[in-house]
């Protein structure tokens, strides 16, 4: 991957669609809040990397909260869907 990006959490929503573009050509974005990182758009072919000293791995539970009571639950329901 070439030079990492930010964007604000504003300007990215508007910008979107571009910064899909500039991650697949192999760049990463990672997006601030409050001047914070908040998220990043890789490629996905950085997967398996280090982004901005952060790894997947250590994002690991990180959604906590998001799917109601029942993970589990939710998770089958949508696996169901998906088919």
């Amino acid at each position: 991957m070439t030079q990492i990006r930010e964007k604000g959490v504003e300007e990215a929503r508007k910008q979107f669609a571009a910064l899909l573009e500039t991650a697949s050509r192999g760049e990463a974005t990672v997006i601030t809040r409050h001047g914070s990182p908040y998220a990043a758009i890789i490629p996905a072919s950085g997967l398996t990397r280090q982004v901005a000293g952060i790894t997947l791995k250590q994002l690991r539970g990180s959604g906590k909260k998001l799917w109601r009571h029942d993970a589990a639950k939710w998770t089958d329901k949508l696996r169901k869907e998906w088919g």
